[in-house]
């Protein structure tokens, strides 16, 4: 990433989380690519992984120099991400799977004997 982006980068992504409430949950934005044949860039996880998003986001086509708060900001309440967020907390994402904390108490649960894993 460029410094400037790096910089930023954390806070971004503790800003634009998928839900505030389940901040386990991990932040929508982030870097990669959503083909194998395309350049890195900006997009969001949410929307790459719903079918039939589409869109600069969706696609990883947001470039590092060229990404704005304003940007994120804009998507977020965007129709198509809060519709990709829908399908997210319909199975198409992690949604409902434990938070950090959720997972963690199950564990200790578990080691003292109190649930079991199947």
């Amino acid at each position: 990433m460029l410094p400037q982006i790096d910089r930023i980068w954390k806070k971004w992504q503790q800003e634009f989380q998928i839900d505030p409430e389940r901040p386990g949950d991990g932040s929508w934005l982030d870097h990669g690519t959503a083909d194998d044949d395309k350049e890195c860039g900006i997009g969001c996880r949410v929307c790459a992984k719903c079918p039939g998003c589409s869109g600069k986001f969706a696609e990883y086509a947001i470039r590092r120099n060229y990404i704005t708060k304003l940007m994120c900001k804009k998507h977020a309440l965007s129709k198509g991400h809060r519709a990709a967020l829908a399908c997210w907390a319909a199975g198409g994402g992690v949604a409902g799977a434990p938070s950090e904390g959720e997972f963690k108490a199950l564990i200790k649960r578990v080691k003292a004997g109190e649930a079991t894993l199947t």
